[in-house]
């Protein structure tokens, strides 16, 4: 009933109309400003910042990842130096010229997923002692910088309607890789994964805001 509802009413409604209710919300007098901020303000301070705000002139809405894809250029091919064959569990071994082991196995728990994991060893074992600490924290504001150029707003964007999903991670001894794709975006999981490895952005203004939401964090507990 209320599929059918929808169906009927949708059409019926414009865009003018949806336009025109904004002004019924939108005012000067009388209104309410709610504030957060870890410094106090003072109620003409507050006015001002109004003021400003309903003075500025603003732009319309500009889509800055319009066009953009995850990677402008195809990695070179790599190859496969070896391939056992599968065991009694239907487990597979590929070993790649560039001496990393990919293990591989069929199962039927979903039909429309790809679960991956990667890794190393050595991790944070190989920092030394006097970066130890501020490495290890600045390790968790790397996904916040984007890759490839992109932010990690556009990154969002470009990557919208995708199932696809690439967690980079440093451990006390390792280095890894985990996430997930369906079937149609394998290869994104595959292009992801190179991307983290090759085109890691070195954002400063991403990397602050980390560190503020983490300060941020840590003041209210």
């Amino acid at each position: 009933w209320e599929y059918e509802q929808y169906q009927k009413l949708m059409p019926e409604i414009n865009l003018d109309e949806v336009g025109g209710l904004i002004s019924k919300y939108i005012h000067e007098d009388p209104a309410i400003v709610i504030t957060s901020q870890a410094a106090s303000i003072t109620e003409a301070e507050l006015e001002q910042i109004v003021k400003e705000v309903n003075a500025s002139q603003l732009e319309p809405y500009k889509d800055s990842a319009a066009g953009l894809t995850l990677m402008k250029e195809t990695p070179k091919k790599g190859k496969i130096s070896k391939k056992s064959k599968a065991d009694a569990n239907g487990v597979v071994t590929y070993e790649l010229a560039n001496g990393a082991k990919v293990v591989y196995m069929k199962t039927t728990h979903k039909n429309d997923e790809i679960l991956f994991k990667g890794y190393s060893y050595g991790g944070l074992s190989l920092i030394s002692d006097d970066l130890y600490k501020s490495t290890k924290w600045a390790l968790n504001g790397l996904s916040d910088a984007g890759v490839n150029g992109l932010s990690l707003n556009d990154l969002t964007k470009v990557m919208s309607g995708k199932s696809v999903n690439v967690n980079p991670s440093i451990s006390q001894y390792e280095e890894s890789l985990g996430g997930s794709s369906s079937n149609k975006d394998f290869e994104t999981l595959f292009q992801m994964i190179h991307s983290y490895f090759t085109g890691l952005n070195k954002d400063e203004a991403a990397y602050q805001s980390f560190v503020q939401k983490t300060r941020g964090m840590y003041d209210n507990i």
